[in-house]
C-alpha cells in the first residue's frame, strides 16, 4: 500500500512553507548549498507553479545570487545540479 500526499494549495501551502523555513536553515546550517555563501533564501527545487512540495527533498538553502540564478534561463540545469548536492 502507498500514499498519496495531497497537495496543499494557497494559505494552507504558505503556512506549511513557514514552519519548513528554519527546519532546512538548520539542516543546511544558514548556508548556500551551491556556493557556501550566508543563505537568505529557502528555494523550491521543483517550483511550485509545476506541483512542487515543501517536503524537506524539494526545499534547500540558497544565497540571493545563487536563488535568482536558479530561477533564470538555467532553471532546469540548476534544478538538477540542486537534487545532486541534497542527494549527497
Amino acid at each position: 500500500m502507498f500514499t498519496v500526499k495531497r497537495r496543499l494549495k494557497g494559505k494552507a501551502f504558505q503556512r506549511e512553507f513557514i514552519k519548513m523555513k528554519p527546519i532546512i536553515a538548520e539542516r543546511d546550517n544558514h548556508c548556500c548549498r551551491v556556493c557556501g555563501d550566508r543563505a537568505q533564501d529557502i528555494h523550491h527545487i521543483i517550483f511550485r507553479s509545476q506541483g512542487g512540495t515543501n517536503d524537506a527533498d524539494n526545499l534547500i538553502c540558497l544565497c540571493r545570487r545563487c536563488h535568482e540564478a536558479a530561477h533564470g534561463v538555467d532553471a532546469k540545469k540548476i534544478a538538477k545540479e540542486l537534487q545532486e548536492i541534497l542527494n549527497e
